[in-house]
């Protein structure tokens, strides 16, 4: 009995298997599925997607070793600017602890320049001139509002040379500046720009009112130099609670000036060499006055990993070839 059930069992099953067989070897195209080894559209389908899930993977595996590279490689410069910090007379320890890393003594020649956003185009090109005259040194500039700037330094970031916007952020960094090496570097007016293509009718302070009005783009005071010079010079108006409440913040002033290039406010506050380099794109309205003249102060930071090449670029930055360059991007000669 129990033979009879399993030969019953084994012939339901080949008889199940074999219209199996000949449903599948009736199908074609690419409903087909494999019959003796044969690979048909859908399973090459199928394994495509698995070979690219798989370079995928890997794919991602790669970029996250690298970005875990990167750290440690930045970690390992940071670690040659302090030591270069506190060790300074001590030059065998210092081509020691670079050949032991892997990385080159050239890093140990790069200035950081930390400055005001507004200078961004004029320092780049003299850094360029710089480098060409100081073969070995290289120039990193790192361009940022007055007040980020500053936070940076107190922060301890390796910064060797620093320009502010206004004399207020460089009063406030005198307990990181080296005695004696501040001054004066250039000069710069603050002025009310609109988008080129404007209908408004706006020429003054107090045209900021109109309803037709509705957004005005200035740094924050809080942070950002230009801003705090826009909101002396509305509150000298009387007018700065109204403009404050169209007012559309900006983390810098290079930020204010975009908003009004992309005609996404109605008018902006920016220093006058920042609109000269949109002039196509937008239409200074006026020159505002301010309250406190605005001057640049450059200075040396203490802590310096290349003190003579600090001083070298503070000396050529103003020098008459440097002071050239800065006029040309509109900046007025420092008093």
């Amino acid at each position: 009995m129990l033979n009879s059930l399993l030969r019953l069992g084994l012939t339901k099953r080949l008889a199940l298997l074999a219209r199996t067989f000949h449903r599948g070897r009736a199908r074609v195209g690419c409903d087909a599925v494999r019959w003796q080894g044969e690979t048909t559209p859908r399973a090459r389908a199928r394994e495509e997607e698995q070979r690219r899930k798989q370079a995928s993977a890997r794919l991602n595996r790669v970029c996250s070793a690298r970005y875990k590279l990167d750290g440690v490689l930045e970690a390992i410069k940071a670690s040659i600017h302090a030591v270069l910090r506190g060790i300074g007379e001590r030059p065998g320890e210092i081509c020691g602890l670079a050949l032991c890393c892997g990385v080159s003594l050239a890093h140990a020649a790069e200035l950081t320049v930390s400055a005001a956003s507004s200078l961004g185009p004029a320092f780049k090109d003299i850094a360029v001139a710089f480098e060409a005259q100081h073969p070995g040194t290289t120039v990193r500039l790192n361009l940022a509002a007055s007040d980020t700037l500053l936070a940076q330094i107190r922060q301890g970031a390796p910064v060797d040379v620093f320009a502010s916007a206004d004399q207020v952020t460089m009063d406030k960094a005198q307990p990181w500046v080296v005695p004696g090496s501040r001054r004066d570097l250039v000069g710069n007016t603050l002025v009310m720009v609109v988008p080129g293509d404007s209908a408004l009718q706006i020429k003054t302070l107090a045209d900021l009112q109109q309803p037709a009005v509705q957004r005005v783009a200035l740094g924050q005071p809080s942070g950002v130099p230009a801003g705090r010079y826009a909101q002396e010079a509305l509150q000298a108006a009387g007018l700065w609670e109204r403009v404050a409440a169209k007012a559309v913040y900006a983390q810098n002033v290079r930020q204010a000036l975009d908003y009004v290039v992309r005609g996404e406010v109605d008018a902006a506050f920016v220093y006058a060499t920042d609109a000269a380099t949109h002039a196509k794109r937008v239409r200074k309205v006026m020159t505002v006055p301010t309250t406190t003249p605005i001057l640049y102060p450059i200075a040396l930071i203490k802590g310096s990993a290349n003190p003579g090449p600090a001083a070298s670029f503070l000396a050529f930055v103003t020098s008459p070839a440097a002071q050239a360059v800065l006029a040309r991007y509109g900046f007025q000669t420092a008093p």
